[in-house]
């Protein structure tokens, strides 16, 4: 069975969340993985079995990358917000 991976960031959510319901019937091929929260909402709302794997502000994201790169999963469906560079956050460049 193929995997696919979820990821949303927090304001993405509902859009997810939304994206998943509209292609249930689809979604039920795939073994489902995705960062704690998502996968969490997921599960409880639209009663999908989604493998939780790491919280995204603890490098979930980076690790659920990690994963997909080394079992060659299928691909990944990732909802993203822009974030603005900040004081603590210098590095970023849009």
């Amino acid at each position: 069975m193929e995997t696919l991976a979820l990821v949303a960031h927090n304001e993405k959510k509902d859009e997810l969340l939304a994206w998943v319901k509209d292609n249930l019937a689809k979604l039920n091929s795939f073994n489902l993985i995705g960062t704690s929260i998502t996968a969490e909402l997921v599960n409880n709302i639209l009663n999908l079995e989604v493998e939780p794997f790491g919280h995204g502000t603890q490098g979930g994201d980076i690790l659920l990358a990690a994963r997909i790169l080394r079992d060659k999963y299928t691909g990944l469906f990732s909802l993203w917000i822009s974030i603005p560079p900040t004081v603590t956050n210098t590095s970023y460049k849009p």
